[in-house]
């Protein structure tokens, strides 16, 4: 469970690898907005198979401090955001 809690950026390059992975990164531009705000609460609540915990371990490895994720986010659609890697 602890791996799960904090897996850092092995996890989410496993998902990457995958040959079928459908990018959901832009959430986390959705998550900048809300950090400086009364609204500062996450649930991630979607039906069952529709990628929690991929859009966890997205989360869990751009906001790591353990490691330095940018050149896996650099590919992916966040990328494409202005402010992206401020964090």
């Amino acid at each position: 469970m602890g791996v799960y809690f904090n897996p850092g950026e092995r996890r989410i390059q496993k998902i990457l690898n995958n040959d079928i992975f459908v990018d959901k990164s832009l959430i986390i531009s959705e998550l900048n907005k809300k950090f400086d705000s009364e609204d500062g609460f996450l649930c991630v609540s979607r039906p069952r198979r529709f990628g929690k915990s991929v859009v966890g371990n997205l989360i869990s490895a751009f906001y790591s401090r353990g490691a330095d994720s940018r050149s896996i986010f650099e590919k992916l659609k966040i990328a494409q955001t202005p402010d992206w890697d401020r964090r």
